[in-house]
């Protein structure tokens, strides 16, 4: 029993985090119900949890509200680390000090390493010098750095990139260093492509997928628009049930700004449920009338088959083949979102001629390397 009000705790946290983290006090949170409008109150006084919830009150037991805040937390503190990976560094683009921000600045010799030679610049306002560069602190220059990205996310494996650099840059590193850079730069990446709204159409196509995490199997959702290919959530979950289903529509329902008027799917049972609990209003779930319809045990050959989704799934494997499994469940999502940001918005797509952002009316106006042109988008201060 108590396993299974920890795998409660945790759909909870997964699926309603944002309205957690909304309402959240001091030591005091609310835990919305996942099948009513009931909100428990859930508090801590020194180490002692408590809760409002009949399971808590009468059994005198850590209940699934409980578990699901510890969950919570957990969630807040891995967004935070990510948050704080890279610090952004001031670009050419805008010319000033990254200390003080004046613009008061001149040219102060080059810095010089094994690799690379950059321009340093000193600030008349407040006497610091420094170099106007995203990779400022690496041993590679940006255009190494993006093509160990690009290399990456088109299958190669990091060993395989490692030897790449050391024949044609002669510029030894270690794979782990590389898979560093990845993680680092991505993170950025990801941060500022999440607050991009995409144009896509009323028909979307969900899926899900099998990789393995730590020696064991995890379930991979992705939700994706028919015509523009945007990939409009991804999710990883240990189980697949209603609530993992209802929180990939949910996270598409956020994305697109609206519910789509036909969702196609496999024959997965939980994907009808999750589909009349996400997209269709209160009291009309049961009528023909509603505007959201659902298209299951889509096939091959039918019109309305799920080819899209399973073609991208395809792309997802053979990525995934060349690692040979991933450390664990946070590494599979991370690794996920990454895939996403770049089949979204750098990798053309080959039946459209263009990637699926460009597609959706997001034009970012990406020139010459795609790569460090979006990183530089990215980290460009506000």
């Amino acid at each position: 029993m108590k396993d299974l009000r920890k795998e409660r705790g945790f759909e909870l946290a997964n699926l309603f985090w944002q309205e957690i983290r909304a309402k959240a006090k001091e030591n005091e949170w609310l835990v919305p119900s996942a099948t009513s409008g009931t909100r428990y109150r859930v508090s801590k006084q020194f180490d002692a949890w408590n809760c409002d919830c009949p399971d808590h009150k009468y059994r005198k037991v850590e209940c699934k509200h409980v578990h699901a805040i510890k969950f919570w937390q957990e969630i807040m503190r891995e967004q935070m680390t990510q948050n704080d990976a890279v610090k952004p560094q001031v670009l050419s683009e805008r010319q000033c000090c990254e200390y003080c921000l004046s613009h008061n600045i001149v040219k102060n010799g080059c810095r010089k390493n094994e690799h690379t030679v950059k321009q340093r610049w000193a600030c008349r306002s407040c006497g610091k010098t420094f170099v106007i560069d995203a990779f400022e602190k690496r041993k590679a220059d940006g255009k190494a750095i993006t093509l160990v990205m690009d290399l990456y996310f088109k299958g190669v494996s990091l060993r395989k990139i490692q030897d790449h650099l050391k024949q044609f840059y002669s510029l030894e590193v270690h794979f782990e260093t590389i898979r560093r850079w990845i993680n680092d730069y991505m993170a950025v990446i990801n941060d500022y492509v999440k607050n991009l709204k995409p144009e896509v159409s009323e028909q979307w196509h969900a899926d899900e997928m099998m990789v393995k995490a730590g020696g064991k199997w995890v379930w991979v959702w992705n939700c994706m628009d028919s015509q523009t290919r945007f990939l409009l959530a991804e999710r990883v979950t240990q189980t697949r049930m209603i609530g993992d289903a209802r929180g990939l529509f949910k996270d598409a329902k956020t994305k697109a700004g609206h519910n789509p008027e036909v969702l196609i799917t496999d024959g997965l049972e939980q994907y009808k449920t999750a589909f009349k609990k996400e997209f269709l209003p209160r009291g009309s779930r049961f009528s023909f009338k509603h505007e959201s319809k659902h298209y299951a045990y889509a096939g091959f050959p039918d019109k309305t088959n799920n080819n899209l989704i399973e073609r991208f799934h395809g792309t997802m494997r053979e990525r995934n083949k060349v690692q040979r499994g991933l450390q664990n469940q946070e590494t599979a999502s991370q690794m996920m979102q990454n895939l996403t940001t770049y089949y979204n918005f750098l990798r053309e797509h080959s039946a459209l001629g263009k990637t699926p952002a460009e597609q959706a009316g997001i034009n970012l106006d990406l020139k010459g390397n795609r790569w460090q042109s979006l990183l530089e988008k990215a980290l460009q201060k506000p």
